[in-house]
C-alpha cells in the first residue's frame, strides 16, 4: 500500500448471466475489468473468467468486490 492505497487483482469464475451484472458492479465502483474469457470448450454450464484490477481506497476496493459478488450466483 502507498498512501493508503492497495494494489489488487483477481478473477471470477462467472457463467454467462452473470458478466454483465459483475462488470456493470465492478465499474461503478472503480474497479476495472482487464478481461473476460473462456478456457474450454465443452464445459457444463458454460464459464467465464473475469479478471479485474483496482487501485484505491482497500475497503472500497473490498465493497466493490462485495458488490460484485452478490451478483454472482455464489452459494455461502
Amino acid at each position: 500500500m502507498v498512501g493508503g492505497k492497495a494494489a489488487s487483482t483477481g478473477d471470477l469464475v462467472l457463467v454467462g448471466k452473470e458478466v454483465n451484472p459483475v462488470i456493470k458492479v465492478l465499474t461503478r465502483h472503480g474497479i476495472t475489468v482487464t478481461a473476460v474469457h473462456s478456457h474450454m470448450l465443452f464445459e457444463t454450464p458454460r464459464l467465464f473468467f473475469l479478471h479485474w484490477w483496482a487501485y484505491d481506497d482497500p475497503e472500497k476496493v473490498a465493497r466493490g468486490l462485495q458488490a460484485a459478488l452478490e451478483k454472482a450466483d455464489i452459494k455461502k
